[in-house]
């Protein structure tokens, strides 16, 4: 695995836009809005996708996009465990951010894999 992938790129907008989701959700739905715990959140998650995007766009690897399958579960969890999942628009926001990031990744290890009777 060592080209880049347009899967870098595409999660690493995706990290970007987990960084800016505690400004545009409110903007779009006007009722809701943003807390501190959301907002660290969603600002620590977005920064941990984008670093390892960027790194996986420097020198990609396998452990890149699983570290990124993680992070996307963890973007689905994380209206639960952290405890905003009264948010709705924030919960949607998440899981689907989350599910976008397990594919995009999950494309990026099945382009990644050897074909069968391949030496190591």
């Amino acid at each position: 695995m060592n080209e880049q992938h347009w899967q870098n790129w595409l999660s690493l907008l995706l990290g970007l836009y987990v960084i800016a989701a505690p400004w545009s959700i409110p903007y779009f739905f006007a009722p809701t809005s943003s807390s501190a715990i959301i907002d660290v959140a969603q600002w620590s998650a977005g920064l941990a996708i984008i670093i390892v995007s960027l790194v996986g766009l420097r020198d990609p690897h396998v452990w890149n996009e699983v570290l990124k399958i993680v992070f996307g579960a963890w973007l689905i969890v994380l209206p639960w465990i952290i405890g905003f999942s009264e948010n709705i628009p924030f919960v949607y926001n998440d899981v689907v951010i989350g599910a976008l990031l397990i594919i995009v990744s999950g494309t990026a290890l099945a382009a990644a894999r050897r074909p069968f009777g391949t030496d190591l």
